[in-house]
């Protein structure tokens, strides 16, 4: 039986280790960005525009390697607004082609390759144009769970440190149960 998918894992022990102020690397990004934290100059009240922006701080792009370590089918990350003032965070995540065009596509097309660079391995689309490409790719929407979610805490205009820890832990609570089935089904389905 194959080990659980786990997409997203908070690392305090590399943050801490990694610090250049012996604390938090985590907290020197979050003070780098804290204008992330602003909507027309004012300091966000909204536990989940404070969770999501938090989120996104900790993870790569703007942390790398991250405050929190993101599983390698994970291709983009962001904000997404309903039309219901809600927000949800956004992944695009590499996929499997479907069923029904394998057997067509599969020996003159190309897709998603992996590669290892310095021991992580990564999903990367072909690099040249000898032959058709196709990406497969799945976006998934997850509403935050803002009933658990931590008020938003500053100091001097910058997140607190153990709030936007805590918004971070609920949210990746939160986005591995919603996220582990689906990774699990495309590891099913060999995208792994």
């Amino acid at each position: 039986m194959a080990a659980p998918v786990v997409p997203f894992r908070v690392d305090d022990h590399y943050d801490r280790d990694r610090a250049s102020d012996g604390r938090s690397r985590f907290g020197a990004y979050l003070e780098r960005h804290a204008r992330s934290f602003r909507e027309d100059g004012e300091l966000t009240d909204d536990p989940a525009e404070f969770a999501a922006a938090v989120f996104l701080t900790a993870v790569p792009p703007i942390m790398s390697p991250g405050y929190v370590s993101v599983d390698m089918r994970v291709t983009r990350m962001g904000r997404h607004w309903g039309e219901d003032g809600r927000c949800a965070l956004a992944f695009t995540l590499v996929s499997a082609l479907p069923t029904v065009l394998e057997r067509g596509m599969r020996r003159e097309w190309r897709t998603w390759e992996t590669v290892s660079l310095g021991g992580v391995r990564d999903w990367v689309p072909p690099d040249d144009n000898g032959r058709p490409v196709a990406l497969p790719m799945l976006e998934l929407r997850v509403p935050l769970p803002v009933g658990d979610l931590p008020s938003p805490r500053y100091r001097d205009g910058v997140p607190e440190l153990a709030t936007a820890k805590r918004a971070v832990v609920v949210l990746v609570g939160e986005l591995n149960r919603r996220l582990e089935p689906v990774l699990s089904g495309l590891t099913a389905a060999g995208v792994a």
